[in-house]
């Protein structure tokens, strides 16, 4: 398991901040959009991306979909600079 500074700069303003308290309750392995969630916020973190994880979950794509966009898509969707996007693209 990963060690993140903060939790909630993990967890973000999206949809783990909105389900994770009700998914922890009633047990959330089984829940699609909170996994995706993570995968994208692991991907991100993992990548120092951190900063545009909320604006990156909003969008409603699925990671491999985000991985397959060009770096132009990158920095006018999520106002992605140029250095960072080459982490993205890694």
């Amino acid at each position: 398991m990963m060690l993140w500074t903060k939790q909630e700069e993990f967890i973000g303003n999206g949809v783990l901040k909105e389900l994770l308290p009700n998914l922890l309750e009633e047990g959330w392995e089984d829940v699609p959009t909170l996994k995706e969630a993570l995968g994208i916020r692991t991907y991100l973190h993992d990548r120092g991306l951190m900063q545009y994880a909320d604006k990156i979950e909003a969008c409603g794509r699925s990671l491999p979909e985000l991985l397959n966009l060009s770096t132009i898509d990158l920095s006018a969707q999520f106002d992605m600079k140029r250095g960072h996007q080459q982490n993205q693209i890694q």
